[in-house]
């Protein structure tokens, strides 16, 4: 009976954390825009503004050649200096990994185009709640993922997940009749 229970104690854990992973969102950066010198220096501001983060959500950053995507401090963001980076994207149309929960700066650092509003700063929440106050201490870089799927790919990544995650749930569903 202990081991029954031990069970399904685990299978609830194990579904808890898979819905966290069946959430996660990817954003296109700036949205029809993508990553570009915008018509006004706070346009990525506002678009974040208008977007919900959460850790285990996907920025996706497109454009054209002549950009690229810088992590950054709060400071360098605000001075759009970007010899210091945290991290750096510069290959064609990075998704970065939103991995933490705080503030997170993003750059574009070639000549002006920061200055001219290649510029943003979004609010991580922590698995799909409401975004948190960053922690004090360092701030590790994100991890980088694979160019952005087509959407014929994206409908399949999504398509596996749920796959993945309904296979996970007959598969405990049949070690506890076993037990």
């Amino acid at each position: 009976m202990a081991a029954a229970r031990s069970m399904w104690l685990l299978a609830i854990v194990l579904v808890a954390s898979t819905m966290q992973f069946a959430t996660a969102k990817t954003h296109l950066v700036g949205g029809v825009l993508g990553w570009t010198i915008p018509s006004t220096r706070t346009f990525y501001d506002e678009w974040a503004a208008n977007e919900t983060f959460a850790v285990g959500d996907k920025l996706t950053f497109v454009y054209s050649t002549g950009h690229n995507v810088y992590q950054v401090s709060a400071a360098d963001a605000s001075n759009c200096d970007g010899t210091n980076p945290i991290a750096k994207f510069e290959g064609a149309n990075p998704t970065v990994l939103l991995t933490e929960a705080g503030e997170i700066h993003y750059i574009c650092e070639v000549i002006t185009h920061c200055s001219s509003g290649m510029k943003m700063t979004i609010t991580v929440g922590g698995n799909g709640s409401a975004p948190l106050t960053p922690a004090a201490g360092p701030v590790l870089p994100p991890k980088v993922s694979p160019p952005a799927p087509s959407s014929k790919s994206a409908a399949a990544e999504v398509r596996s997940t749920v796959i993945m995650s309904v296979g996970s749930l007959f598969s405990l569903a049949a070690a506890a009749l076993v037990l």
